[in-house]
């Protein structure tokens, strides 16, 4: 479970990207590479929806999406990742976020002569639309961009305004003694905005331990968590034995929502489907 906090953290959900010194402008499409090494979920969905899915010959641990992948090769996670293993797999590409790799494994990919190619995460809809087209470039796929972004705008046609917006407070459990909340600038909070809510707390950046006064001061409508942090905590009831979270209005409507990392965790092709799902489940709770 700790990846995907790790995904939230450095992403984005969103990915706005700049191709790294070595990539081709993205006017200009590369020959398509017959094995990629994809070092990011969201990377690793977008290459897939592209519909060079069958290419990839190896991802990082939280590369868990399409199903296929999950047989694959797992080089680890962010700084733990070694120039060994990836090379192991004899890439034509390697993907990754721009400081997502140690500098010294970035430094033996390219002494090793491996096309290693870096994006730079912006929690936005342009900016993932901007990120497929830089990729679909990338890796030869440039026709295919246009469809995965209309497949985008599609599913966020279902996204319906919600009136009064809830406030919605989206906790990181790894079991009940360790809470963070997300703050503002957070991935989560681009996520809770276009479907509709307000995050309930804006007053600090990035993830923060959660305290019992910042809780009953917050008093979200909604809390969303992880259903892996769902388990570790036991179930919603758990969530209810947290110190204040009677005293909120979420607690008191048992408004908890249970979130599938997978499709939550990245601004990848599936960001429209994930923000028009919590828009209906926040839409249950909005208040009349």
């Amino acid at each position: 479970m700790r990846e995907f906090l790790s995904v939230l953290l450095a992403l984005g959900m969103a990915a706005c990207t700049a191709p790294a010194k070595d990539a081709a402008p993205a006017a200009t499409p590369l020959a398509s590479p017959q094995r990629i090494v994809s070092l990011h979920s969201v990377l690793t969905e977008s290459v897939a929806a592209l519909g060079s899915e069958d290419r990839i010959v190896g991802t990082d641990v939280t590369s868990k999406f399409p199903d296929t992948v999950k047989d694959l090769p797992k080089l680890g996670h962010d700084k733990a990742i070694r120039a060994e293993g990836v090379l192991s797999l004899s890439p034509d590409v390697v993907l990754a976020n721009v400081g997502q790799l140690d500098p010294t494994v970035e430094g033996q990919l390219r002494k090793a002569g491996v096309r290693l190619m870096l994006f730079t995460p912006e929690n936005s809809i342009a900016g993932t639309k901007h990120l497929i087209a830089q990729l679909a470039d990338s890796i030869g796929r440039h026709a295919e961009a246009g469809p995965v972004a209309t497949r985008i705008d599609s599913d966020l046609a279902a996204v319906v305004p919600l009136s009064p917006s809830p406030k919605v407070l989206f906790i990181y459990a790894r079991g009940a003694g360790t809470l963070l909340v997300a703050g503002a600038g957070t991935p989560v909070q681009s996520m809770i905005t276009l479907a509709g809510g307000t995050n309930a707390v804006t007053d600090f950046s990035d993830f923060k331990p959660l305290t019992p006064e910042a809780l009953v001061a917050a008093d979200p409508d909604v809390v969303l968590y992880f259903n892996t942090g769902a388990d570790d905590l036991q179930g919603n009831d758990a969530l209810m034995r947290v110190p204040g979270m009677a005293s909120t209005g979420a607690g008191r409507t048992g408004a908890f929502v249970r979130l599938d990392p997978v499709i939550m965790a990245g601004f990848g092709p599936r960001i429209g489907q994930a923000i028009a799902l919590l828009n209906t489940d926040l839409a249950r709770y909005v208040k009349k």
